[in-house]
């Protein structure tokens, strides 16, 4: 919806696209995950009880305004690849501008940048160990904590946080081969 928001020509819509892409990706993650733990729960107090709201919930929150701020990029991206013609052709048809953008263009796009988003969404993957800064547990901390409170791994963090890597490379590979299974399957390679 960002995506199609930013490329809209209502200049309101586009506007507040733009404000809030602009917004989420003018700063690191890191400072969206600091304002989730400082600011977010003394924001609007008195309307919302946000200091019951979890940790986890809040950088959950603000992974996904984060992220999706950069996947409505690569999408609108895809979006402008979109030969004039192929618009033409649907309106020649007939077809109105909503029937037009779910059956011509956003196929079209989506399919273009299935690559791009695939890279997105392995950052935006290996991103998620910022969370503990905060002191949430992900799997960058557990490689860290292990050999301090295990017996048996005491001295042995750096095998441990070797392991957390080949994890996040594990999990890297298999989301690159499903894009490539992807882009075969809609004769996209080259």
């Amino acid at each position: 919806f960002l995506a199609i928001g930013r490329a809209s020509s209502y200049k309101l819509i586009k506007l507040v696209s733009v404000i809030f892409i602009e917004t989420f990706r003018g700063a690191p993650l890191i400072a969206w995950l600091f304002f989730a733990w400082f600011v977010l729960p003394n924001f609007l107090p008195n309307i919302f009880s946000l200091n019951d709201i979890n940790l986890v919930i809040r950088a959950m929150i603000v992974l996904s305004l984060f992220s999706s701020a950069y996947i409505a990029e690569v999408i609108r991206g895809g979006l402008q690849s979109i030969p004039k013609g192929q618009i033409e052709a649907s309106t020649a048809l007939g077809l109105g501008p909503i029937m037009e953008l779910l059956f011509i263009v956003l196929p079209q796009a989506i399919r273009v940048v299935i690559p791009a988003i695939v890279s997105t969404f392995i950052a935006i993957f290996k991103d998620t160990s910022l969370v503990f800064i905060l002191g949430i547990t992900d799997l960058l901390r557990i490689g860290r904590l292990i050999p301090e409170q295990q017996q048996e791994f005491y001295g042995k963090s750096i095998e441990t946080l070797l392991v957390v890597a080949l994890m996040f490379w594990v999990v890297s590979i298999i989301l690159s081969q499903i894009s490539r299974s992807i882009e075969n399957r809609l004769n996209l390679s080259n």
